[in-house]
């Protein structure tokens, strides 16, 4: 063989050593990449499924997929919410009076067009109760498509304290009131009383008199009572923001 030959064949299975190398190493990255991409998807899969909040996977106006705390809210199964389509979820009319259709129809629009949506609802559970929900939506794009990633949070339970708090409340401010008025109701006739009773010299006149001292200092009594009732009231109001009108 040619000298020059035998050093071409060398430099060939040098090459060629070199990218068995390269190819070893490539598949070696590829299966750890692999390996990262699916303990990554396990991940955001166990968030998906555990999640406290209801997360929705919706491609077009319906329901693609949904973790398990949608369904337990919902009281619905698998069967019944794939494929199916949002407007299931919830009543006619919002509290608002607009049709739920409507709205669901321009916050779908707003929310592909790339807009980050915020906005309360009222949702219908599969016995026909109507809830309160916080909802987020976004748009995110796969190879498959666009889709809308929507996370609810329920808030019956607080929005029903807020109410009950506010009600509560608003019987304090009636009592006040109330409690305001009677003092006066007793107050005047009082005074009336002192008043005659000064003018009548009879020999019960200085009891009446020590009487109605204790009825007026009683009276003042409640008098401050009130003061006190109202610092109260304006501090709920300033830091807990209850009785506050919406």
């Amino acid at each position: 063989m040619r000298e020059g030959g035998a050093a071409e064949i060398e430099t060939l299975s040098t090459s060629m050593n070199a990218l068995f190398s390269s190819l070893q190493s490539s598949i070696e990255q590829q299966k750890e990449y692999e390996a990262i991409l699916r303990e990554s998807e396990e991940k955001y899969s166990t968030l998906f499924r555990s999640a406290n909040d209801s997360i929705f996977i919706i491609r077009g106006d319906r329901l693609e997929d949904c973790n398990t705390r949608a369904l337990e809210v919902l009281g619905r199964t698998r069967e019944e919410v794939f494929g199916a389509p949002i407007g299931i979820l919830s009543p006619v009319y919002q509290p608002d009076g607009q049709r739920s259709a409507d709205a669901i129809r321009e916050y779908i629009r707003r929310a592909y067009a790339g807009e980050s949506l915020s906005f309360s609802w009222e949702y219908q559970t599969a016995d026909g109760t109507h809830r309160n929900a916080e909802i987020t939506a976004n748009r995110f794009d796969l190879r498959s498509g666009a889709y809308l990633l929507v996370i609810g949070r329920d808030i019956t339970e607080r929005l029903e304290m807020e109410r009950l708090k506010n009600e509560a409340f608003g019987q304090i401010e009636q009592n006040l009131e109330q409690f305001a008025i009677l003092n006066d109701e007793i107050r005047n006739p009082l005074q009336v009383i002192q008043a005659i009773v000064e003018m009548d010299s009879c020999k019960e006149a200085k009891s009446v008199l020590t009487q109605v001292e204790i009825i007026n200092d009683l009276v003042n009594q409640l008098d401050r009572g009130y003061i006190e009732s109202e610092k109260v009231r304006e501090f709920l109001k300033k830091h807990y923001r209850i009785g506050e009108k919406k």
